[in-house]
């Protein structure tokens, strides 16, 4: 018993003295603009999306940011496969031809040196293209619902900017993965 209290008041000091050092420590960027492109794999309809996406961070300290994004990635490659969705009520079948989503999230994101981990919630949108087999013919439905994001990313840094690399799981009905690169501009350096 008496060796988990003095573990925890360890842990509790510990993380103390980092948020303390990360207080004094002063940060010479604090607003980022980020953009670039990502590329994306729906596990689920074997779909690759190619998209790209811009964000703004603002780092409130050396170890936490706050982060809004928006990303918009659309298929690479047609692909007509009746498996996915292969009736409707009135027993027509379908294809699914493409597939398209965006979303807009707010997130936080907690930094250890370079590397970093992100979480992300927001609204997402996701748009699938359509091919019927009676007089209805192509097109398009969409979907809108809860958007969520987790992932990972490393910062190389560039002078004032940075280049990032990351990798995420999430998304609004499918769980798709996404890999990028990001580049973050500082807009304003504090005086």
């Amino acid at each position: 018993m008496k060796t988990k209290i003095i573990i925890v008041l360890a842990l509790l000091l510990g993380l103390s003295a980092l948020n303390g050092h990360a207080q004094n420590q002063k940060i010479s960027q604090r607003h980022f603009l980020n953009f670039g492109p990502q590329f994306n794999y729906n596990p689920e309809k074997r779909l690759m999306l190619l998209g790209g996406g811009v964000g703004y961070e603002y780092r409130i300290n050396r170890h936490l940011g706050l982060t809004a994004n928006a990303n918009f990635n659309k298929g690479i490659e047609d692909k007509s496969v009746a498996s996915f969705m292969p009736y409707y009520a009135d027993r027509s079948t379908v294809q699914l031809i493409n597939i398209a989503n965006s979303n807009v999230s707010i997130g936080a994101r907690f930094y250890l040196n370079r590397f970093y981990f992100n979480a992300s919630f927001g609204y997402g949108e996701e748009r699938q293209q359509l091919k019927f087999s009676d007089s209805r013919g192509t097109r398009w439905e969409s979907e809108r619902s809860f958007y969520q994001a987790y992932g990972m990313g490393y910062q190389i840094p560039i002078k004032q900017n940075s280049l990032e690399i990351f990798a995420s799981a999430g998304g609004t009905r499918d769980l798709v993965f996404t890999t990028g690169l990001r580049l973050n501009l500082g807009l304003a350096k504090n005086k």
